[in-house]
């Protein structure tokens, strides 16, 4: 039986009236109908040619086939045998960063910011690059330099 897979660098995002595939290696992306989202998906789902067509219709078949082969000549998926279908094995997905936290927010009021000379280090040590400052108390333009170049100009 024949079979259809989506590359692994190949991601395909829905959206709310079409989608978009994103080939990752080649830095490309088109977009396709929301429709073709659900049959690439039972597709990947390791489902042939044939139960998708028993499962969409014969009415969609054309269609169907229409799309697969442009994504096959885009080179966003290719037709492979069952046994041949486990030997691609998808991306690992998981996202890691090299830091122990990713974001600070700061709730700063006139009798705290003297904590920004000690906060700094300890927040350039943990990894982290956002950082989002909250003032509850109405800054000067100068003030707010000067507590912006605390970060620009911390050093070890």
């Amino acid at each position: 039986m024949i079979h259809f897979k989506t590359f692994a660098n190949c991601f395909i995002v829905k959206g709310a009236s079409r989608s978009l595939v994103c080939d990752l290696q080649r830095q490309a992306s088109d977009f396709i109908p929301n429709d073709m989202v659900e049959v690439l998906e039972v597709l990947n789902a390791k489902k042939s040619l044939d139960e998708v067509f028993q499962i969409y219709g014969e009415e969609n078949k054309e269609v169907i086939r229409e799309y697969l082969d442009y994504m096959d000549e885009k080179e966003y998926g290719f037709y492979c045998e069952e046994d041949e279908f486990d030997l691609f094995p998808e991306l690992n997905k998981e996202f890691l960063v090299p830091a122990h936290i990713t974001n600070t927010v700061l709730e700063l009021k006139t009798e705290n910011i003297g904590w920004l000379k000690d906060l700094i280090p300890q927040i350039e040590n943990l990894g982290c690059n956002d950082i989002a400052m909250v003032f509850y108390e109405e800054l000067s333009k100068d003030d707010f330099s000067g507590y912006f170049l605390l970060f620009c100009g911390y050093k070890d």
